[in-house]
């Protein structure tokens, strides 16, 4: 598994102050949208009620999180240079602007 760290080489030193912290948050939805989905999958993704079924609070999360994880991926991604051949070559960034 790749780390997001492995961008900062290829970062300004203008862009690092922005994006270690990005960075951060990052690595922490990571590991949040890994333990929400082992719950997900335990529980599934509804509840059933008297009246109906809703989503569980872990999917909800789980959603809220992914879509700003996906944010910050989509914001990191515009920031690293594409002129660059170590840029081009590596793996991590190939992952990153595929996702």
């Amino acid at each position: 598994m790749y780390k997001l760290k492995d961008i900062i080489p290829l970062l300004s030193e203008e862009q690092l102050k922005v994006a270690s912290g990005m960075i951060e948050d990052a690595v922490f939805m990571e590991k949040q949208l890994a333990k929400l989905r082992e719950t997900i999958e335990k529980e599934g993704v509804s509840e059933n009620y008297q009246y109906g079924s809703k989503q569980t609070a872990a999917m909800t999360s789980y959603l809220q999180i992914q879509k700003q994880y996906g944010v910050i991926i989509k914001y990191l991604t515009d920031l690293v240079p594409t002129n660059s051949n170590k840029a081009n070559n590596d793996e991590l960034l190939d992952f990153l602007r595929n996702n």
